[in-house]
């Protein structure tokens, strides 16, 4: 019965195969038809062993396994198929299958073994050679060194030599120069004893000709004119001249001293249109000429005369002319004048009186003729209402300057400039009241308090006192301070605070500003600056602690029921307090109700 088989090949030793071109054959020697045809990749033989799996067939059967490297088979082996499930494992190809190779095709193998050999040997001998011309080589570049060193070293020497011989050479000029001046010597001195005699010969035979020349020249002149003829011809020259420019002196002296008029002279000159001559003027003369004597351009004239047309006049038409003719000769002008669009002023509205509220409806004009009413040119528009004009007038109303109201500015500018002078002044408003001024806590000017009678507290140190302010509008509270009636101890400091109102029940809580240390060893009013924005019906309370030593400041204990309710037998609050306090808190601590006094803790609006 036929079974599965399967023949495992180990295929890591085939390192000698090009897995691209070959293949693992399994062919029945029975029959030539092949069984298994499996490509060997080149991965596959440099790691595990490939498998060949082999399809039904007969027990016993006997098979072949080629190794073909393209067409030409490399190694080729025989086994029979056991009738049972095996797996047939070699670790070599060549010598460890249990399996008979073909010789011939193992000896082709060998063969090809061997040829490789030789070319190795081949190539080993030809490297050899290559080495033994190389050496020839290092050889003959070393000699070549040396004759290079010997050539140098000649050169050298030819060097020197070549030096002495330019100096024997210069030796021997220098001898042949001093010989040829020794001979020259003898010549120099005849030189200088014959120019000696040229030179004295020369000076005889100037004089001699300077005498001929005198002599000439003194026949010459007693031929020429005489001193009489000179003053004929100057009488001539200057013919009559006054004294002061009967000489060329005096006339260049006095074309010197007028050269202002003669450049003057010259500017006229050349400014001179010619009329009597065509002169060849550039647009610049031409155009300076006109300017000089006032006169236009050739054709301005006539082209300005040209474009006065009855259009460009707003001269009537014909049918205008026609119509005022006829209103002239009408024995009544009013009928011509008034036809046409304002014929009829029947349907026209009137002016509504002052107290009037409703503005006029709009009619029409009844005789012009016209089929629709909206698109005739003559309808009369109603007067707008106060609405109207109030929109008109406040569109683009803005706030101006805080300065009065000129005559010339308009009525937009007017209403701006009222405007900011409220804005402007309405932190006056509350001060006009004495008792919102002690409510608001508003800073009191050099008059405080504003001639009233006031007492004073001796504090006590330690104890934080808490007096409610009301802001009456919004404001932005730039300082707090406090007045020093009686001055500490030396060392004496105090802080000021405000503190938002803790929820329903109105009493201090959380501070919005503490300020640092304040000197008060020194009477007077101590300030500090902040910077605590708040709104209209805010109210806060003003804080004041006394550290290191006690001083007495003024009071706000003339004004009773700040805060709460009282009846009748109650005793008022003016505040509240708190003690042990050695640095005023974030947050306010235990509060006490207070009958007495409270420190006047005032605050500056920016």
């Amino acid at each position: 019965m036929s079974r599965f088989h399967q023949l495992l090949i180990d295929v890591g030793n085939l390192d000698f195969i090009d897995a691209d071109s070959a293949e693992l054959t399994l062919v029945r020697t029975s029959s030539a038809d092949s069984l298994s045809k499996v490509p060997i990749q080149k991965h596959q033989i440099e790691s595990l062993p490939g498998s060949v799996k082999i399809l039904p067939n007969d027990p016993g059967s006997a098979y072949e396994l080629r190794l073909l490297k393209g067409k030409k088979s490399v190694a080729s082996g025989f086994f029979v198929m056991p009738g049972y499930d095996h797996a047939l494992v070699a670790q070599d190809l060549r010598t460890a299958w249990p399996i008979q190779f073909d010789q011939s095709f193992d000896l082709e193998s060998r063969l090809s073994d061997k040829a490789d050999t030789l070319a190795l040997e081949s190539e080993v001998q030809s490297r050899e050679m290559s080495d033994s011309d190389l050496q020839d080589q290092i050889d003959s570049i070393v000699q070549d060194v040396s004759d290079q060193g010997d050539a140098i070293a000649t050169r050298a020497s030819q060097t020197a030599l070549d030096t002495l011989a330019g100096t024997v050479a210069d030796v021997q000029n220098l001898a042949e120069v001093n010989q040829l001046n020794i001979a020259t010597k003898a010549d120099q001195t005849d030189l200088e004893t014959l120019q000696t005699t040229v030179t004295g010969q020369g000076l005889t035979l100037a004089q001699k000709a300077d005498q001929t020349a005198l002599d000439a020249l003194s026949t010459i002149v007693s031929g020429k004119a005489t001193p009489a003829d000179i003053s004929a011809a100057i009488a001539a020259l200057v013919d009559g001249a006054p004294a002061a420019l009967d000489t060329l002196a005096e006339l260049a002296t006095a074309l010197a001293g007028e050269q202002a008029q003669i450049a003057d002279l010259l500017t006229a000159l050349a400014l001179r249109v010619r009329a009597d001559a065509v002169q060849s003027l550039t647009l610049a003369q031409q155009l300076q000429a006109r300017q000089n004597i006032n006169a236009e351009q050739a054709g301005v004239a006539a082209g300005l005369v040209a474009a006065i047309t009855p259009a460009s006049i707003g001269a009537a038409t014909a049918v205008q002319g026609a119509k005022a003719d006829t209103a002239l000769q009408s024995g009544d002008v009013a009928p011509v004048a008034l036809s046409g669009q304002y014929s009829d002023l029947a349907g026209l509205p009137t002016i509504p009186g002052l107290s009037s509220s409703t503005p006029e409806a709009p009619t029409t004009s009844g005789t012009a003729g016209t089929a629709t009413t909206a698109a005739r040119g003559d309808h009369a528009h109603p007067l707008p209402t106060s609405a109207q004009i109030t929109s008109a007038l406040l569109t683009g109303l803005a706030t101006g300057s805080a300065t009065a109201i000129a005559a010339a500015d308009t009525l937009l500018q007017a209403l701006e400039k009222l405007q900011a002078q409220i804005t402007s002044n309405r932190a006056f408003f509350p001060a006009k009241i004495t008792a919102t001024r002690y409510y608001s806590g508003r800073w009191h000017d050099a008059a405080y308090p504003w001639g009233c009678t006031y007492t004073t507290l001796a504090v006590i140190v330690g104890q934080q006192y808490f007096s409610p302010a009301v802001i009456l509008e919004d404001v932005t509270i730039s300082a707090l301070g406090i007045n020093v009636v009686v001055a500490g101890a030396a060392g004496a400091t105090c802080q000021l605070g405000i503190y938002a109102a803790n929820g329903a029940s109105g009493s201090a809580g959380t501070a919005l500003f503490v300020s640092g240390a304040l000197a008060t060893a020194s009477s007077g009013a101590k300030t500090a600056a902040c910077s605590v924005t708040l709104t209209a019906g805010t109210t806060v309370w003003l804080s004041f602690v006394a550290l290191g030593a006690s001083c007495t400041v003024t009071t706000c204990n003339a004004l009773r029921q700040i805060v709460g309710s009282s009846a009748v037998t109650n005793t008022p609050f003016v505040g509240q307090y708190s003690t042990g306090v050695s640095s005023m808190p974030a947050t306010a601590g235990t509060l006490s109700s207070s009958a007495t006094s409270q420190p006047r803790v005032m605050f500056q609006a920016a």
